[in-house]
């Protein structure tokens, strides 16, 4: 099933002056996720923690409850696909998995301590055309995404009817605001990473530049996971 398809017939509006919007919802988090001790994640199939997604699930869904969102599209690995899974139970809606949503693929770091690793993260960023060892170039990531992200955003601004909210990562997320305004991606905006569970929204209408409103910041007991320095989930 495709992750983008029309549900009949949309009704008319000015898209002259309507806002459109599109939610982006961070996973929630991985037992890796464990700040004392935390790994990174990348391509690897690592669930979300039981605990807090169930801990996650309903207070998320209470923040996007009345922002008629009609459907969830996630990425396919495990820990956005089953955070989409039970978001879309608890609002009532289906979700869709897709590999175009995948997080960046950081090769043979996944599963290394994420001290060790941030500082190569950075380089291959601030050198987007560097491909880390069995990954990919942070440029090669940052094109699917920004086509994803432009389709989504296509989509909502075309079907306001079946608008979609999105369930990524916390490399797609820091590097949205960038993206939309076609800017770099920079090490500093990986600096401005945020928790799991954090919860944003572009909003963009005709003739306005497209603009990222932070929701919240993580939701859920403060139990160190969202620490700034220590919530890559991604």
């Amino acid at each position: 099933m495709d992750a983008i398809r029309a549900s009949g017939a949309d009704a008319p509006r000015d898209v002259n002056t309507m806002e459109n919007t599109l939610y982006l919802i961070r996973h929630a988090p991985t037992r890796l996720n464990d700040p004392e001790h935390e790994r990174s994640r990348g391509w690897g199939m690592f669930p979300p923690d039981p605990e807090k997604l169930k801990e996650l699930v309903p207070q998320i869904a209470e923040v996007l409850q009345n922002e008629s969102i009609r459907r969830l599209v996630a990425s396919d690995l495990p820990r956005a696909a089953v955070t989409a899974r039970e978001l879309g139970k608890e609002m009532g809606i289906p979700h869709h998995v897709t590999r175009q949503l995948r997080t960046w693929n950081t090769g043979g770091m996944t599963g290394k301590s994420e001290k060790e690793v941030v500082p190569l993260k950075k380089k291959y960023i601030e050198h987007p055309d560097l491909k880390p060892p069995d990954g990919e170039p942070f440029e090669a990531f940052e094109k699917r995404w920004g086509r994803a992200l432009r389709q989504f955003m296509r989509h909502n601004e075309s079907h306001p009817d079946d608008q979609v909210a999105l369930v990524i990562h916390g490399n797609m997320d820091m590097s949205a605001p960038a993206i939309v305004l076609e800017e770099k991606v920079t090490a500093k905006h990986y600096d401005q990473m945020r928790p799991p569970g954090s919860i944003s929204v572009l909003r963009w209408s005709k003739g306005t530049e497209p603009h990222i409103d932070v929701v919240n910041e993580g939701i859920g007991s403060n139990d160190g996971s969202r620490d700034a320095d220590n919530s890559e989930d991604r």
